[in-house]
């Protein structure tokens, strides 16, 4: 797993290398990279966790964000997206096995990334914070509870005293929120739409050392309308990161999940003006 997905990725992050992404993608993703291979392209990424404590270990695992900037007869496309990867053992021979997902695909003006890839950044190192993969399941759940507890105040007030940091930032492939009052609005619309969720996490990575605090997950979310027992899901890809605050006490500060915005059953009618140009990527690590 190190050799083959971890050095890789970390070749990327050290060297800014689009190459080291397109060797990447030609074993993971093969029908973006031979759209690639044969044009003007440019690579971004933002989070990048692999798993150090799981190498040898039953599961390694290790998620990177990423965007690609490509020329099409359109103009410049832009595709934002992440990339989870796993392996049974942490035998060098043994499979790595890889699930990615895509969150938009937009016309851009340039090949070229601006300095500014969104409205995150990283906290301060002073209120960086080692989390657990436990510890970051446990926050998800507290945030979760929005859309699936069937106690709708009690779990905002919960989400609003012991989860979201004052400047969190919850994006998905329509919107960005900024702020706890933003987040809570944006579960109270959704309460209106539809009965509670079922949320399940599946796996949680979690960065060590200089990495600490962030994260990537993986999640499914079955929803159904108001009224409705017919459940259809997302799966999710989740980066984001908790900090401490002023009291030493875990915050989410920043959750992106990505996800199909298209094919979601959470589809807004009519979608926002601003899509698909709403979503965003970390900017880190760039």
């Amino acid at each position: 797993m190190q050799a083959h997905v971890g050095g890789v990725i970390r070749g990327l992050v050290k060297e800014n290398s689009k190459y080291a992404l397109n060797e990447l993608l030609a074993s993971r993703a093969p029908d973006i990279s031979r759209k690639l291979a044969s044009i003007s392209w440019n690579a971004r990424v933002g989070i990048v966790l692999i798993d150090e404590a799981r190498l040898r270990a039953y599961s390694p695992r290790a998620a990177v964000e990423w965007a690609l900037r490509y020329e099409t007869d359109a103009g410049v496309e832009e595709t934002l997206g992440g990339t989870w990867f796993s392996q049974k053992s942490g035998i060098d021979k043994t499979p790595i096995y890889a699930e990615s997902y895509v969150s938009r695909t937009a016309v851009v003006p340039s090949l070229e990334f601006a300095p500014e890839g969104g409205p995150w950044s990283r906290a301060p190192e002073a209120s960086r914070v080692r989390m657990t993969a436990n510890e970051t399941r446990t926050m998800l759940k507290l945030k979760a509870a929005g859309w699936a507890a069937e106690d709708f105040t009690g779990a905002i007030a919960d989400i609003e005293a012991k989860c979201l940091a004052d400047d969190a930032v919850a994006a998905s492939p329509w919107t960005v929120e900024n702020g706890k009052a933003a987040i809570v609005k944006s579960l109270g619309a959704f309460r209106l739409e539809y009965e509670p969720a079922d949320v399940l996490l599946q796996d949680v990575v979690v960065g060590q050392g200089a990495d600490k605090g962030l994260f990537a997950a993986r999640r499914t979310i079955a929803v159904a309308a108001k009224g409705s027992d017919n459940f259809d899901s997302d799966r999710e890809l989740v980066f984001g990161e908790i900090v401490k605050d002023e009291f030493n006490v875990p915050k989410l500060r920043y959750a992106r999940a990505i996800f199909d915005p298209l094919g979601s059953p959470r589809k807004p009618d009519p979608l926002p003006a601003d899509f698909p140009m709403a979503s965003c990527y970390s900017n880190y690590a760039v």
